[in-house]
């Protein structure tokens, strides 16, 4: 049998909800490419959709140098039924330049639109920077926000 994943570039815009990165940072762009793996799982009876995901992200400085956090995200796509938007959840790791390795969290939220020659979808993103201190403990570094729009086409292997 034919498997069939979906590949997908995403651009969007991103912007600091706490004000100590807003107090240091304007909102920048984001840029990403993803693809969805053919392997679904069932968690709490609710099917979910695998992927992976390479962003990059660029919040130009305002008090300082740029910031550029490069991540590697691990996704669960999920629907539902009677709603009209997409949920995937993400994990993953980033470089920070100025802690090294964090943790990234993520949560996207997004509505396809109507177009027959490739997945269109635009959607609202959230995604926190974790910092592991030497201690083991976690420290909350960036809160964004922000939109994006991704197109997709589905390839079959």
């Amino acid at each position: 049998s034919a498997k069939a994943m979906t590949l997908s570039g995403t651009v969007g815009y991103l912007s600091a909800i706490d004000d100590d990165t807003r107090a240091s940072y304007d909102s920048g762009c984001s840029i990403g490419l993803s693809f969805d793996f053919p392997k679904a799982l069932t968690i709490f009876k609710h099917k979910f959709t695998t992927g992976a995901e390479v962003n990059f992200v660029n919040l130009e400085g305002n008090a300082t140098d740029d910031l550029s956090i490069n991540s590697a995200i691990f996704h669960l796509n999920t629907k539902f039924e009677k709603l009209p938007v997409d949920f995937s959840f993400g994990a993953g790791v980033g470089d920070h330049p100025n802690s090294g390795l964090v943790g990234i969290a993520l949560l996207d939220v997004s509505h396809s639109l109507p177009c027959k020659k490739v997945d269109l979808s635009i959607g609202l993103r959230i995604q926190q920077v974790i910092n592991v201190t030497e201690d083991f403990e976690f420290k909350f570094d960036h809160n964004l926000y922000g939109i994006n729009l991704k197109v997709g086409k589905k390839i079959n292997f």
